[in-house]
């Protein structure tokens, strides 16, 4: 398999499901569990907003001509930023959805990429954070796959 093959393939694995109380979430139908649960990292296991992500990642790849990591490199960062929530109130519920996403805004901080009072933007380079760290586990796992070369 390709590189582009076996990114659609993975993003093929996820399902749209709902609750009884009719709220949707994204779930992996991919028999290898161990694979979602390397991507997804066991600090937050199982957590609706990184699957949504992992999903949203897999599915934003397959809209890029990838024939090698380099060209994963390349679009790394907007795909990242673009998923980052601009809504306030998303803001707000992404970083009460976990008693640690704390860190992911303390860091962006401590990096400089956000400085001050700047509230909403340190929420946005948090999450900007996370999503790449999420980013990052798809990434080292798609470089030990066995690509073909063609």
């Amino acid at each position: 398999m390709t590189l582009s093959e076996i990114i659609k393939e993975r993003a093929g694995m996820f399902k749209t499901k709902k609750r009884t109380s009719g709220e949707a979430y994204m779930i992996y139908t991919g028999k290898d569990r161990d694979t979602i649960r390397e991507w997804h990292g066991t600090d937050m296991l199982p957590n609706d907003w990184r699957y949504d992500k992992i999903h949203s990642i897999l599915s934003n790849l397959t809209g890029y001509n990838i024939e090698s990591m380099r060209d994963i490199d390349e679009c790394r960062h907007e795909i990242v930023d673009g998923l980052v929530d601009c809504y306030n109130s998303d803001l707000s519920d992404w970083l009460a959805s976990h008693g640690t996403r704390h860190a992911y805004v303390d860091q962006a901080v401590q990096d400089g990429l956000t400085y001050g009072k700047e509230v909403f933007k340190s929420l946005m380079c948090g999450q900007y954070l996370e999503i790449d760290e999420l980013f990052g586990n798809i990434y080292s796992w798609l470089e030990n796959q066995e690509v073909d070369e063609t």
